[in-house]
């Protein structure tokens, strides 16, 4: 991590990041998938989306995650692939190899899906989420790099489907509505 990734200035660059995302899920993660800020609609999405957690340590080590659902193969394929290509960009980088390390003790899922070839970065793509509190969306996903801040990236949440965008909007309004009723 670079000596500057929590100075005030650093910060205050990282929370204008998400300023004007207000109407779709939106986290704001670094190079080794460090959850930095995110939106509250993310958060409702997935509790892998709350500032500092980690989606590989999340995705891989979770005790709710199932492996052999299709999707969650699909998706933990996504994560590792960016975190190698974090790694091949940044060989150096100490932190990356420690997660990497710690799931590769850790997960046999992971070392199998790290040791794939066909394991690869993928910036863009779908993701199903099950359970909401407005019940199932399926989202597209886009990975968006941050100006100024060459180690981080926007990851940006759109509905698939008219259903989806239904959800989201129920979502929407469902945590306005709390947010207006909490003291």
């Amino acid at each position: 991590m670079d000596a500057s990734a929590g100075s005030p200035q650093r910060r205050a660059r990282q929370g204008r990041a998400l300023a004007f995302w207000e109407t779709v899920p939106t986290i704001l993660v670094d190079h080794r998938l460090d959850v930095l800020d995110s939106n509250v609609l993310a958060q409702a999405l997935s509790e892998a989306f709350r500032p500092g957690e980690n989606l590989a340590l999340f995705s891989f080590l979770s005790p709710d995650r199932d492996a052999s659902d299709p999707r969650w193969k699909e998706m933990s394929a996504v994560v590792a692939g960016l975190l190698r290509e974090s790694l091949d960009e940044r060989d150096e980088d100490r932190g990356s190899q420690r997660i990497v390390g710690e799931l590769s003790s850790k997960s046999r899922d992971f070392a199998e899906v790290w040791a794939s070839p066909e394991t690869v970065a993928r910036t863009r793509g779908d993701i199903a989420f099950e359970g909401t509190r407005a019940g199932d969306l399926r989202m597209s996903y886009q990975m968006l790099s941050v100006l100024d801040q060459d180690d981080s990236a926007l990851m940006v949440f759109v509905p698939s489907d008219e259903a989806s965008r239904t959800a989201l909007d129920r979502l929407r309004s469902d945590l306005a509505v709390n947010a207006v009723a909490a003291p």
